[in-house]
């Protein structure tokens, strides 16, 4: 299926400050290197490699071995744990999914400008640090430090979801995932991902908190996800940060947690419009509709699946993420 997103499907990834790149430290999780196929691949860049793993097709311009062994093994890794984030069952595609890792910025956005159209490139300038998935492809470069990683992480996720499910999420719960896709820890030869300790997040989420920024659920729930005053702004960051914490909130406490995986579970069946009371032609053509769909279905759908009462549930919400932050 093609998935007719927010934001015409781009999922834009804020820039990790320094100092929250995950510890170096070696955890008894999945290995870093694993056996994958090579080609050359022709490209208007020259010689670049095409590299297959079970999962997924890695075109890549660099030759580091940051791209050449250590993304193919942590994009499989990181596919393992979306299905645990998600309690989603194993599915088998019909294609490799697709990855776009440049060696450097500008060919990111030569490659940006030929897949979204020259006019609709535009958004991209403004990102310094980052990456995007458009429908079922991710599109990044290498970047310093791991911040590779943490963008293939989060947008991995994105791309997971639109292979997975049948249905388009609400903003609030597909970014939310995200981030808890983004948190690991990684060493010499391995990996292990961890939602509970994602730095960047955590910094985000207390400056909700300190700053007053935190978000009533009402106004929380059908942002679209260039957050709150455009991108690349603190009220933004906060935002994630506040989502990172609702998502962890739903998935850890047992009066939310069945809703979660049930909105995940339907999701994946095609039965949202069950839970809207909509017809399935009537929500296809809301699909179409980017921002308004999200701005829609949020709120009944949080209702339906979690809680009805939103003053209630924030009180609760807002407990949890303070603890969370530890303030």
């Amino acid at each position: 299926m093609k998935r007719a997103c927010m934001l015409a499907s781009m999922f834009f990834f804020v820039a990790f400050v320094t100092g929250c790149e995950p510890q170096k430290v070696e955890p008894a999780g999945e290995p870093l290197v694993i056996p994958a196929q090579s080609e050359p691949w022709q490209t208007p860049y020259g010689g670049g490699t095409r590299i297959k793993t079970a999962h997924y097709s890695i075109f890549t311009t660099s030759s580091d071995d940051l791209a050449q062994q250590v993304v193919p093994a942590f994009l499989e890794a990181a596919r393992r744990n979306y299905l645990e984030l998600t309690a989603l069952p194993e599915k088998q595609l019909s294609k490799s999914m697709p990855v776009y890792l440049l060696a450097s910025r500008d060919q990111w956005l030569s490659l940006t400008k030929s897949i979204v159209g020259e006019q609709a490139a535009a958004p991209f300038m403004a990102i310094q640090n980052g990456g995007y998935c458009y429908n079922d492809v991710c599109v990044y470069w290498t970047m310093r430090g791991m911040s590779t990683l943490l963008v293939a992480a989060h947008e991995g996720m994105h791309q997971f979801l639109h292979h997975y499910l049948k249905d388009q999420l609400p903003i609030w719960m597909e970014e939310g995932l995200c981030t808890l896709a983004e948190g690991y820890q990684i060493g010499e030869h391995s990996v292990v991902f961890t939602p509970d300790m994602n730095a960047a997040r955590f910094a985000d989420l207390q400056s909700a908190i300190a700053r007053r920024l935190w978000l009533p659920m009402k106004d929380l729930l059908p942002m679209d996800s260039g957050g709150p005053d455009g991108p690349y702004t603190e009220r933004r960051t906060a935002y994630y940060g506040q989502l990172w914490a609702l998502a962890h909130f739903l998935k850890n406490d047992p009066r939310y947690r069945a809703g979660f995986e049930s909105l995940l579970a339907d999701a994946a069946q095609g039965n949202l419009h069950k839970a809207l009371k909509a017809n399935p032609a009537s929500m296809a053509n809301l699909r179409k509709m980017g921002r308004i769909y999200n701005k829609t279905v949020s709120i009944p759908l949080f209702k339906y699946y979690i809680s009805d009462d939103l003053e209630a549930f924030e009180k609760d919400f807002k407990q949890y993420a303070i603890k969370l932050a530890k303030m």
